[in-house]
Formats: structure tokens, C-alpha cells, sequence
């Protein structure tokens, strides 16, 4: 759980869930689902595929966002290791139609 601004209590993935996309890409919101992965460690969150460009653009100013959303101190809710950032990295389905991601890192963050 997290805290926001406003003194709202919410999930992690209700926020990263409510991040605005930017007009020119194809959704409402920057993720489409946001998902544990099965490690517990890392938070999968997904976008469309043609909306990769978009992404990598506003990937240097999404923790920012993030941080101005949420309460101060509230950082370790969302982050592993605040000081690191967010970790980018690609997923793929296995044969079982699970989503695992690929070359996850050593330090790895919950967002």
C-alpha cells in the first residue's frame, strides 16, 4: 500500500495503473496491466507495443511523476531501492502463456 497526496491509501498498481499517457499514444493510461511478477520482487508493467517509443521518451521522468504522486517517505512502498530508479527491461511468455521477464537485474525495483 501506498500513500498518495491527497491522503489516500491505494494499491501499487492502482497507481502506476492511473499514470496519463500522453495524447499521441493508443490508451487513456501509460500501462494496461500491472502485475506481480512471480518473484515478488519486481512489479510488471505493461504497455502496447506501438506505444514503445512514447515510453522510452517518458521513461526519464516517470520516477519524478511517481515521487510527486506519493506522500513523502513513502518511497520504499514503491521503489526497493530508491536511490537506483526504475529498472526498463523487455518480458516474454513462456509456454505456459506466463509473462517472465528477461534479464531482470542483480538490484532489482518493485516498479
Amino acid at each position: 500500500m501506498v500513500n498518495i497526496r491527497n491522503g489516500v491509501e491505494i494499491t501499487l498498481q492502482t497507481l502506476l495503473k492511473g499514470i496519463p499517457a500522453a495524447q499521441v499514444m493508443s490508451h487513456l493510461f501509460l500501462f494496461q496491466h500491472i502485475k506481480p511478477e512471480s518473484s515478488g520482487v519486481v512489479t510488471m508493467a505493461i504497455y502496447q507495443k506501438v506505444d514503445h517509443d512514447q515510453i522510452m521518451l517518458r521513461k526519464t521522468t516517470l520516477e519524478k511523476e511517481i515521487k510527486q504522486v506519493i506522500e513523502d517517505g513513502q518511497e520504499r512502498n514503491v521503489f526497493s531501492n530508491p536511490d537506483e530508479g526504475i529498472w526498463f527491461g523487455s518480458v516474454f511468455k513462456n509456454k505456459f502463456h506466463l509473462m517472465k521477464i528477461r534479464n531482470m537485474p542483480a538490484t532489482s525495483l518493485t516498479c
